[in-house]
């Protein structure tokens, strides 16, 4: 397992936050979502199935931005 920490604009909105974790999670190979408002998100995930960039492009659908962070 990867864990990914992110540094994530746009979680300030819990319906968007709940969105986001329901949209990674729904994505084979991840197996965590933790969210910490206001900014930052853990996602832990098997890199045999994912790879950043899916992670990144579904944030993306949502109108969310993220940058690699602590």
């Amino acid at each position: 397992m990867y864990l990914m920490n992110l540094v994530v604009n746009g979680l300030q909105n819990s319906e968007k936050a709940k969105k986001l974790k329901e949209v990674i999670m729904n994505i084979e190979g991840v197996s965590n979502v933790q969210i910490f408002p206001p900014d930052r998100m853990k996602i832990s995930y098997n890199p045999s199935k994912v790879y950043p960039g899916k992670l990144k492009a579904a944030m993306s659908s949502l109108g969310i931005s993220a940058s690699p962070g602590g």
